[in-house]
């Protein structure tokens, strides 16, 4: 892994690449949830 993705190209590192993507994306999601509350 490099920069929190997978190498490759096989169907399989796409999944993987796409599952992190939609992580990164909830944790981004809940910090401006928490944020907005501080605010």
């Amino acid at each position: 892994m490099k920069g929190n993705r997978a190498k490759g190209k096989s169907a399989e590192v796409r999944d993987i690449n796409l599952a992190l993507d939609n992580i990164k994306a909830q944790i981004i999601q809940h910090y401006l949830r928490l944020f907005d509350r501080e605010a």
